[in-house]
């Protein structure tokens, strides 16, 4: 198996854990807002399970809006660029979006260590679950800017690829 399909298939995951987080979201709002305004009392759980849902669903879709490169840029100065300065200014900000990965890795990390010892209020669930959402984006989304990097230096980047950021281009 190549790892073009490996990495498909944990994208395809991703996906659906996405879609799976959304569905609790909104079936433990609605099922709340039913309850309250039906039965004068609400499922004590509901607000709390919903947020942490939407914190994994947030950044999980951060990293396959990486690997989609969805992500917003500004490419319409470097689009009139020549092909190496192109390749200069990718070079520059991919390296520093991989310094502000490790940055938010370092720091989620911390969090996460230190939210194992923490339980939230209603749900028990162990603070550091949340936390690792960060972790596991900042590490998947630097191992993807180091992966364009590396093939960037290997001449195997598409140009074009090199000068859009903006427009979702997919895989090259």
């Amino acid at each position: 198996m190549s790892l073009t399909k490996i990495i498909d298939g944990l994208m395809r995951t991703i996906e659906i854990t996405i879609m799976a987080a959304l569905a609790v979201m909104v079936a433990l709002v609605f099922t709340n807002v039913v309850m309250r305004y039906g039965f004068g009392k609400g499922l004590a759980f509901s607000e709390e399970l919903s947020r942490y849902c939407f914190v994994w669903l947030i950044f999980l879709g951060a990293i396959v809006a990486m690997r989609q490169h969805a992500h917003l840029g500004m490419d319409s100065v470097v689009r009139r660029l020549p092909v190496v300065v192109k390749k200069i200014c990718f070079a520059i900000s991919h390296s520093l979006m991989l310094y502000a990965c490790a940055v938010f890795l370092k720091g989620s990390w911390t969090h996460t260590i230190l939210g194992h010892a923490n339980r939230s209020a209603v749900t028990g669930i162990p603070m550091s679950w949340v936390a690792a959402a960060g972790v596991i984006s900042s590490a998947a989304m630097g191992l993807m800017l180091v992966s364009d990097l590396i093939r960037l230096v290997m001449g195997r980047l598409n140009d074009e690829r090199v000068a859009i950021a903006s427009e979702g281009l997919g895989k090259d």
